[in-house]
């Protein structure tokens, strides 16, 4: 697991310059429109819960691994309800103004939502087709280095804007931060010297990649959609991502070849 820990390590810096993160650390774009961007990804996040109960969870662990993992997801399955705090505290009730009928429409046809339920679906995809606790620790742990980053860039922000507005942003600041370590919540240093057959290895790189490739392309939606909203016009952009297709999944579950940005370390 060390291996695959620094392969994710190694991954995360691609995410980490992504421009959706220098427009959030831009200046000039007020504190009050940073989190402007939330409506888009609210199908991901609030899917999450449903995601860790019924996908990611082992429904009958019978390894330590699997209770290891059974162990993050308890906590992770927390974390829409601070979303759903933070939504309010932002004003994004007074912003939208939405009736009953846009908010389904926002959820369930938006365009703009799209994406985040495709890739909702794909991580679910995901654990029905790689159900083995060593491949899902490698797509669970790529997850949390991307909320470590997300978190990291929006802590900060949610600190500023709490010197305004005297509110405690616990989904955007440092309460979510401290769940967001990078690594599962749970205590996996009995498992880092584990040996792995090398082809379960070369499968989780790929996984790997494959959620980075998600959540890059995800930054991009969050970056575009942001700058049409804030009340400072900026132009950030990102180069073209590397969209993952669903096909690769099950190509990569019969172990054929499945392409990836980055060579394996």
């Amino acid at each position: 697991m060390i291996r695959i820990r620094e392969y994710i390590q190694k991954r995360g810096k691609s995410v980490e310059g992504h421009a959706f993160y220098r427009w959030l650390e831009d200046p000039y774009v007020p504190v009050k429109d940073k989190f402007i961007f939330a409506p888009v990804f609210v199908n991901f996040i609030m899917g999450f819960s449903d995601m860790n109960k019924w996908f990611m969870r082992y429904p009958n662990p019978k390894t330590a691994l699997e209770h290891i993992l059974n162990e993050h997801t308890d906590e992770d399955q927390t974390h829409s309800r601070l979303f759903l705090s933070d939504w309010k505290k932002v004003g994004l009730n007074e912003t939208l103004e939405w009736t009953p009928s846009k908010t389904l429409e926002w959820y369930y046809a938006a365009k703009e939502t799209e994406i985040f339920r495709e890739y909702g679906f794909e991580i679910m995809k995901m654990c029905v087709l790689f159900p083995e606790p060593e491949l899902r620790f490698a797509y669970m742990e790529a997850i949390e280095e991307c909320g470590h980053i997300f978190f990291t860039r929006t802590c900060s922000i949610a600190l500023e804007l709490s010197k305004t507005t005297g509110l405690d942003y616990k989904y955007f600041g440092p309460y979510h931060l401290a769940r967001e370590s990078g690594h599962l919540q749970a205590d996996t240093d009995q498992l880092e010297n584990n040996q792995w057959d090398m082809s379960l290895e070369e499968i989780a790189c790929k996984l790997i990649d494959y959620i980075f490739q998600m959540f890059e392309t995800e930054n991009t939606h969050l970056l575009n959609y942001a700058q049409t909203k804030s009340s400072v016009k900026t132009s950030y952009h990102n180069t073209p991502d590397l969209t993952p297709y669903s096909s690769d999944l099950e190509r990569l579950r019969n172990h054929q070849h499945i392409q990836v940005t980055y060579p394996y370390p």
